[in-house]
């Protein structure tokens, strides 16, 4: 991402956290950090990834902003 050779949207988050065990999660955690800024529905999305691991799907995870 840093090198912009993928996307914020085409990211594999649940690879992070379902497959690289603890590296993954801190990995996840820093990034969410830098994501707070550009792009605040992916750190939400992080968040809501460590609150239950329990077949969560990745349409469960996004967050759907209306601003009107």
């Amino acid at each position: 991402m840093h090198d912009g050779k993928i996307s914020y949207d085409k990211f594999d988050y649940q690879y992070f956290d379902h497959s690289l065990g603890r590296q993954g999660n801190l990995a996840l955690q820093e990034l969410k950090t830098e994501l707070i800024v550009s792009a605040p529905e992916k750190a939400v999305m992080i968040d809501r990834m460590f609150i239950n691991h329990e077949n969560i799907a990745e349409d469960d995870l996004t967050l759907n902003i209306s601003i009107s």
